[in-house]
């Protein structure tokens, strides 16, 4: 018999153990969000939410109903602008971050991997 285990639960759990992974991960869905691949971005939060504030106390903190932000985080949710930003807001507050976006030219190779995540200096 071969055991699995659903690849979502490992990652909410390390997003819960390591919070610079959590960060990481807020990063690429903010990229992915702004590259123009909205359903892997909106399936990070997703991850995300669950393992940070919870999809209940998003609803009650963005007064939505919760079938709607469920919807909004599902692979075929529908985005809405204000409540995306919103829940992206409240997922910087809870990894304790900033996010700061540039661009690059689009024909240039950079040469490692930089977050565009930045931890608060009030953090601890």
């Amino acid at each position: 018999m071969t055991l699995t285990r659903d690849a979502n639960l490992t990652i909410i759990e390390r997003m819960k153990r390591e919070q610079e992974f959590a960060r990481l991960m807020l990063s690429e869905a903010a990229a992915m969000l702004l590259n123009g691949e909205p359903d892997v971005s909106l399936g990070i939060l997703n991850l995300l939410v669950q393992a940070t504030v919870g999809l209940e106390e998003l609803a009650e903190l963005t007064s939505t109903p919760l079938d709607r932000i469920s919807h909004l985080l599902s692979s075929n949710g529908n985005p809405d602008m204000n409540l995306l930003a919103a829940i992206f807001k409240i997922l910087n507050m809870y990894l304790c971050v900033d996010i700061h976006v540039r661009s690059v030219d689009a024909g240039s190779e950079q040469d490692e991997f930089e977050p565009s995540i930045q931890t608060r200096p009030d953090a601890a």
